[in-house]
């Protein structure tokens, strides 16, 4: 007796239900199994070293090597797989372990083991309960339910605020039950049947009593105050109406907006209202958090035709449109979808490799899974069509650069939604979108803008925004109607006004409003300032020569100046796209300057040539005009002159011949003439001073002293003659260099 109440209490420390932490069926029953294997089982010791050996082969698990093979048993029985799959928290694990004893007491529980229970939980209330009738069922159905402490730490649960007779009821997360045979139970994993709390189990799956039932072997759920089986309906949770599910399609709609239309298509949940529009009706469908139009659209606006232009056609596939008038096609409240909304409906339905199998119909080779019912309508591109009866193409309102957009894509023989790249005057089938709740859609796009030439100022509903104020550029807006406006210089404004559901891509052509005058550069006059540019204005607004852009019907001043010539002046005006060449050069003159010309030498006036730009004009004196930009030369067209010329003042200049050359030639004469006399003075000193010894000579002298002397005074006197005239010459030819040259 002793030991079967420390059986009990350690059971009533064990109470928990595994199913509710997550422990597998498969665990349990290998721990269940272990009293059959074992005779000297003890469930005393088994629970209190399962703990520990859960901690420490989760301990071993954790080792980067040597680690423990889930197919090995631990030391108190139970495989490493089992152990790995207990919570990870100390609390955790004792709840678990509560569990487990919960499970063993059922197992091994006898009728002395229940009343000693019974009694352990309340002495007072006499003998323990007599055995239960076997036709109740097999003791493995018999629950033991401990008292509610000692408590060990686990979930904190909400706590019953009202009063209530503890000894018939029990609180358990803040409601209140009654007691199972005066015992408490877990309510979420429990039920109470014959005074015995038994496992919640439907056809051996567990579930919990407080929101679920059992019924036909199948687990209902309970919404509001119904029971509906989750296989074949739902429970609408905004009014806990239950409601039935379309077909083999899992997904939950709210009832009043939408229905189930099995003579449209078995699985489609389609609106109750079809939307009317144009004169037709469309059925919708709800895929995901989508509503999808359940045909292309059919209505005839300007820029939408009929395969082949066969009307036949458009009343079973809908009309081929192009992008421009997708855009705006479809009903109020409705839009062209986006690339990416086209992509979230692929994975919804599968992924695009299978995607397209369950949109298409079933006459298209689909299973037509949500009522979608593509149908191969084909397209057309440059007046020509195809691939009616094979393919069906639909828009997507994203753009890929300014001349195409995203379109996606079926076809007969394969499962696969395709995405394509396609230019926007194709064209091809429209399905338009809406969602359940219109918040989850995205309302802001890009939008970039280039135009041509670049440079353009832009304004979006008469606003310049300062992130995008000229193109090119590239800004996000909300989704919308917006008129942008371009403008640019010598360019007619254009104005472009757009329904914003997709990333855009925009360019402008830009009209011309200007006329073209093409100015030549005139030449130059035998190259005469050609060293210095020519310049231009128009309206006193200095340009370069070239293609000029003007705006017609104005009147334009032209000039044209050059410091060498006269300036040219001339008035244009041009019309709109004219194109016009103003060539100078047959009106060029040279700019005059006056010049008086002299030359001198020796302070004499003198005739010498004049030479202008390499050009002999006449002789000094002169007296006339030159050209302002002139090189003047006097004597010979290399001897240029420096002369200031102007075209108001007469530039004067006398060139004076240089004198170097003869007065240097004079003084050298003079001078040699001059040394020549000297000599001769010289000779004539010595000549005088032989005359004087022959004089002195008397008739004692010997006759060749007489002959010596006496020659020596002829050759003094004949040299001394000599030096006196080439002197004399030297020193007159020099004095007439000086006078003559």
């Amino acid at each position: 007796m002793e030991k079967n109440k420390k059986l009990i209490c350690l059971l009533l420390l064990a109470f928990q239900v595994v199913s509710a932490q997550g422990f597998p069926k498969a665990c349990i029953d290998e721990i269940l199994a272990l009293p059959a294997k074992n005779p000297n089982f003890d469930v005393q010791k088994f629970l209190t070293d399962l703990p520990i050996e859960v901690v420490k082969t989760k301990a071993k698990l954790k080792l980067p090597f040597g680690k423990p093979k889930d197919t090995e048993v631990t030391s108190v029985g139970i495989t490493v797989g089992c152990a790995k799959v207990f919570p990870e928290s100390p609390a955790q694990i004792a709840i678990t372990v509560k569990d487990i004893g919960l499970e063993l007491a059922k197992k091994m529980g006898q009728k002395a083991v229940a009343g000693a229970v019974g009694t352990a939980l309340n002495p007072a209330a006499g003998p323990a309960s007599p055995a239960p009738n076997p036709a109740a069922g097999p003791a493995s159905n018999i629950a033991i339910v401990p008292a509610p402490s000692p408590v060990v730490a686990g979930p904190v649960l909400k706590r019953c605020d009202f009063v209530f007779n503890p000894e018939k009821k029990f609180c358990y997360d803040g409601a209140v039950y009654d007691k199972c045979d005066g015992m408490e139970y877990n309510p979420t994993t429990h039920i109470c049947i014959g005074d015995i709390a038994t496992r919640a189990l439907c056809n051996n799956i567990q579930y919990n009593p407080i929101i679920q039932r059992c019924e036909d072997n199948a687990i209902r759920f309970k919404c509001g105050d119904n029971w509906y089986n989750p296989a074949t309906h739902f429970c609408y949770n905004k009014s806990n109406v239950v409601v039935v599910k379309c077909g083999t399609n899992p997904q939950a709609y709210n009832p009043d907006l939408m229905e189930c239309k099995p003579n449209i298509n078995a699985n489609g949940i389609f609106l109750k209202n079809p939307v009317q529009h144009e004169g037709e009706n469309y059925e919708a469908v709800l895929i995901g958090e989508q509503i999808w139009l359940a045909k292309n659209l059919n209505n005839n606006i300007e820029g939408s035709v009929c395969y082949d232009n066969n009307v036949d056609t458009c009343a079973t596939y809908g009309r081929l449109f192009d992008m421009e008038t997708a855009r705006t096609a479809c009903p109020t409240g409705w839009y062209l979808p986006s690339d990416a909304e086209w992509g979230m409906l692929a994975s919804y339905v599968g992924g695009m490799g299978n995607a397209g199998g369950k949109l298409k119909a079933a006459s298209f080779g689909g299973t037509d899974n949500y009522g979608f019912t593509a149908l191969p309508s084909g397209f057309g591109y440059s007046n020509s069509y195809s691939g009616i009866g094979d393919i069906s193409y639909w828009w997507s309102s994203t753009e890929f650069n300014a001349d195409g957009a995203y379109g996606w894509q079926v076809e007969r023989g394969n499962g696969i939604l395709n995405k394509n790249s396609l230019m926007k005057n194709s064209l091809f089938g429209i399905r338009c979108l809406q969602y359940v709740n219109p918040q989850q859609r995205k309302n802001r796009f890009f939008v970039n803008l280039t135009s041509e030439p670049a440079g353009a100022t832009l304004k979006f509903n008469g606003t310049i925004p300062s992130n995008c104020s000229t193109t090119p550029c590239k800004i996000e807006l909300l989704e919308g109607k917006y008129n942008i406006n371009f403008t640019k210089d010598f360019y007619d404004t254009a104005n472009m006004a757009i329904r914003l559901t997709g990333d855009r891509y925009i360019n402008i052509n830009m009209v011309p409003n200007f006329g073209v005058l093409n100015v030549k550069e005139p030449d130059y006059l035998n190259d005469i300032g050609r060293h210095e540019q020519w310049n231009i204005t128009i309206n006193d607004n200095p340009i370069s020569f070239g293609d000029i852009r003007l705006f017609p019907n104005n009147k334009y001043s032209i000039k044209l100046t050059h410091r060498c010539y006269e300036d040219i002046v001339d008035s244009v005006s041009i019309k709109k796209g004219e194109s016009m060449t103003l060539d100078m050069t047959n009106r060029i003159a040279l700019r005059q300057s006056p010049v008086s010309l002299n030359a001198t030498y020796k302070w004499n006036t003198v005739e010498e040539p004049i030479f202008v730009n390499q050009q002999e004009i006449g002789k000094t004196p002169f007296k006339g005009n030159v050209p302002l930009c002139s090189e003047i030369a006097i004597m010979e067209p290399s001897n240029n002159i420096e002369v200031k010329l102007s075209e108001y003042t007469i530039a004067e200049y006398t060139y004076k011949k240089s004198i170097f050359l003869s007065t240097f030639s004079g003084t050298a004469l003079n001078v040699a003439g001059a040394i020549f006399l000297g000599i001769g003075l010289s000779a004539n000193t010595d000549a005088k001073d032989y005359y004087n010894d022959y004089s002195k000579l008397d008739l004692s002298s010997k006759q060749g002293k007489f002959n010596d002397l006496w020659d020596k005074y002829e050759k003094k006197k004949k040299s001394r003659n000599i030096y006196y005239i080439v002197g004399s010459v030297l020193l007159v030819s020099g004095i007439g260099v000086h006078i003559w040259f």
